[in-house]
């Protein structure tokens, strides 16, 4: 079962950095954090880990899917602008970077969730990648997602007691952080035509506007 779920973590990975349709990218976040939930359960069914798992859940793959669903559909932005890096040139960095995970991972005294670990740091990265080389506030946000679910799934694969209050914290502090931003997408959708963070470069204070 643990094996299974770290691999669909790991294509909703490749997912996220081939494609540039805005509600796909949604939908394979909701997806990865509904797979994250589940892997909590690995652990062994306590009410710790089910209680984990439905916060994950409903977080990850309830609440801010929709928050960026309605923020898209305010927007009218569907698709994701030429990225920095292309989606062909993605994969064959992801490629590369799953192999520099797995080496790493093959370092840390984590047992049979060695893997996790892996997938965690490979998660991590593709967080990383989508909040630098993306150009909309949307999948920049999805990145971020990402960055804390791959924080999310190495925390698993090291603790061999699941301390419940420090991820109900770490997940507060990220619920905290997309309401920030969803707060922002919203003000930059309402105020501007397009949702590309690039060109808010061009704005200056300096303009007087008639």
């Amino acid at each position: 079962m643990m094996e299974l779920l770290l691999i669909l973590i790991l294509l909703t990975d490749v997912a996220l950095c081939s494609t540039g349709r805005l509600r796909v990218l949604v939908r394979t976040a909701a997806w990865q954090g509904f797979f994250l939930g589940l892997l909590a359960l690995c652990k062994g069914f306590t009410f710790h880990a089910a209680t984990l798992a439905a916060a994950t859940i409903a977080v990850k793959a309830v609440i801010f899917p929709y928050i960026l669903n309605r923020a898209i559909r305010k927007s009218g932005t569907l698709t994701e602008p030429l990225p920095y890096v292309s989606y062909n040139l993605s994969i064959v960095l992801c490629a590369l970077m799953l192999g520099l995970c797995v080496l790493a991972a093959d370092r840390l005294p984590s047992g049979q969730w060695r893997m996790a670990a892996s997938i965690g740091f490979f998660t991590m990265f593709t967080g990383f990648f989508l909040i630098i080389t993306r150009r909309t506030a949307f999948s920049q946000v999805i990145g971020y997602l990402a960055l804390e679910g791959g924080i999310y799934a190495f925390g698993l694969s090291l603790w061999q007691e699941m301390q419940v209050e420090v991820e109900m914290g770490l997940l507060l502090d990220v619920f905290a952080a997309i309401f920030i931003m969803g707060i922002v997408i919203y003000r930059i959708s309402s105020e501007f035509e397009h949702a590309d963070t690039a060109r808010l470069d061009f704005l200056n204070d300096s303009e007087e506007y008639d």
